[in-house]
């Protein structure tokens, strides 16, 4: 019986390889579109490789590696089915303009992701500061920014495993005049 590579999920428009089980000799092995949302996709056969392209919409596909019989025989056709899904890339982060505060907080905005989803992380802080997040999704406030410098906050949209994150920065500097005596 023949068997194939697991599952697997990739990012819309990118190639994916799978592989089959060795073929016994006088019997032929080939890899076949069966199902999916767009038929024109592109397998090409080397061996027991399968390299798939032209997964051009999102969705779940079905490809199989198809195990003949010698020519001439009886033998049935088997199969292994391998599920490919294929994933919109997550929508380009966009985390605002760069800002400058004379308190403690600031509001950070964030695109609403039309793909995936959008998360907030502080990245740096100057030492002392104990800054942290209050919401989530696109729009957070950033709180507890008490020690004057400059804070550099991360916007991350993920959609999915099979496609890599997209991400963008700013700062907030706080700057509070002094207070003389």
């Amino acid at each position: 019986t023949p068997t194939a590579s697991p599952n697997t999920k990739v990012c819309l428009g990118s190639p994916v390889t799978v592989t089959g089980s060795a073929v016994p000799a006088g019997y032929t092995g080939q890899w076949v579109y069966v199902s999916g949302p767009v038929s024109n996709t592109t397998i090409t056969t080397i061996g027991t490789i399968g390299n798939i392209t032209n997964l051009i919409e999102a969705g779940f596909y079905v490809f199989e590696w198809r195990v003949s019989g010698p020519v001439g025989t009886a033998c049935p056709v088997k199969s292994a089915a391998v599920i490919v899904e294929v994933e919109n890339a997550p929508t380009v982060a966009i985390a605002g303009p760069d800002q400058v505060i004379c308190g403690d907080r600031a509001i950070l905005s964030g695109n609403v992701p039309t793909f995936g989803t959008g998360l907030w992380t502080v990245r740096t802080f100057p030492v002392g500061a104990t800054p942290s997040l209050v919401g989530d999704g696109p729009n957070v406030d950033a709180v507890n920014m008490t020690v004057d410098g400059v804070y550099t906050f991360r916007y991350t949209v993920t959609n999915g495993t099979g496609c890599p994150p997209s991400f963008d920065e700013l700062t907030v500097t706080i700057s509070r005049p002094t207070v003389g005596g």
